[in-house]
């Protein structure tokens, strides 16, 4: 496929649904009252964390990458800060701004998305506890579906009047 325009939304698009993704998964297992408890579901637990990797398509990329246990501080870092895992939200957002950075009047669009890398960046993973985390996911939806919404009404305004 030609790397134009039509190219451009494609992964865009992509990239913006793995991304938003990856928030969905992540705070359904940081909901799940089994993860706060102690030591005796501890076993369990690291279940639940090889699931959300598996979810995500990420077991087999976290065990050669990360080369240590799983663990929650590990795989929150590596779903959320690993540049070459196609679905964490700091490659998400670096393929995001190469697409959009190719497209016609994006500077709103792009200042979204700058404000989400910056908080992605800053996320301090070991310092999280869940109420933090269950913090941070919730405003990287709200960012990212802020992104959306630009995206749609800047390129595709016809589609916005209609639902309206």
């Amino acid at each position: 496929m030609s790397h134009n325009t039509a190219y451009n939304f494609i992964n865009l698009g992509r990239k913006l649904e793995r991304a938003e993704m990856t928030t969905r998964i992540v705070n359904v297992k940081v909901e799940n009252p089994i993860l706060d408890q102690e030591t005796e579901l501890k076993l369990f637990q690291d279940m639940l964390w090889v699931s959300m990797l598996e979810s995500l398509g990420a077991y087999q990329m976290y065990r050669q990458s990360m080369q240590t246990r799983i663990n929650r501080i590990g795989v929150l870092t590596f779903l959320f800060h690993w540049k070459e895992f196609p679905r964490s939200l700091t490659y998400c957002s670096e393929n995001i701004t190469y697409n959009l950075s190719c497209l016609p009047n994006n500077n709103e669009a792009i200042k979204i998305l700058k404000h989400f890398a910056k908080m992605v960046k800053e996320a301090s993973i070991s310092e999280m506890d869940d109420e933090i985390l269950h913090g941070f996911v919730d405003q990287s939806q709200i960012c990212l579906s802020e992104l959306h919404s630009m995206i749609a009404k800047t390129y595709f305004p016809a589609l916005m009047e209609q639902k309206a």
